[in-house]
């Protein structure tokens, strides 16, 4: 409301001195249509690149590299598995990844299907749909769909750092119906 008041000003005096307040006005319309325009794409580009790094971790995970699988966690990172106690801390997420490891079988894959940024640009959410491999207590090698919801935020350096990792099942490989997939389909 101080905005208006103090626009309205503005264009009076202008107004008194012989500007044309129009144009003036027009100029200030703009200039906040800029200004949301800019941030739009802003929260484009960050939205993007939350998404390629999600992507380049589930690469990560391929390879078995667990210094590089963990650097995407943040230093106090929460994952939540299904049915379990909730593991927080780097020291706790290395364990869960080296005892994934141990199965000649796991293997783990997954993309974003979804994000969003929020206002500050600092923090952001994925939901994201995987494929996982591995031997279950009873010695048979199982393949599950797993949707994911994962929070992320910027560190100091300005990367995005995921700080809370949670899934459960699913039924079909992509997380929204819209978006189905043949389970059959290797692509990803």
């Amino acid at each position: 409301m101080k905005r208006i008041t103090a626009v309205l000003i503005v264009a009076a005096i202008l107004v008194a001195v012989g500007c044309d307040s129009k144009l003036f006005l027009s100029k200030i319309s703009s200039s906040k249509q800029n200004t949301a325009d800019l941030r739009l794409s802003e929260h484009r580009v960050d939205e993007a690149t939350l998404m390629a790094t999600s992507d380049a971790w589930a690469r990560a995970a391929k390879t078995g590299n667990v210094d590089s699988i963990l650097s995407y966690w943040s230093d106090d990172a929460v994952v939540m598995e299904p049915d379990r106690p909730a593991i927080s801390g780097k020291d706790a997420l290395r364990k869960m990844v080296q005892g994934s490891m141990k199965d000649p079988e796991f293997r783990i894959t997954w993309r974003p299907e979804r994000g969003v940024i929020s206002e500050s640009g600092d923090l952001g959410y994925l939901i994201e749909h995987s494929r996982v491999t591995f031997t279950d207590p009873n010695g048979k090698v199982r393949k599950a769909y797993r949707k994911g919801l994962t929070l992320w935020k910027k560190d100091a350096s300005g990367k995005w750092k995921c700080v809370v990792d949670t899934w459960n099942g699913n039924p079909t490989l992509r997380v929204f119906f819209a978006d189905y997939v043949d389970p059959s389909d290797t692509t990803f």
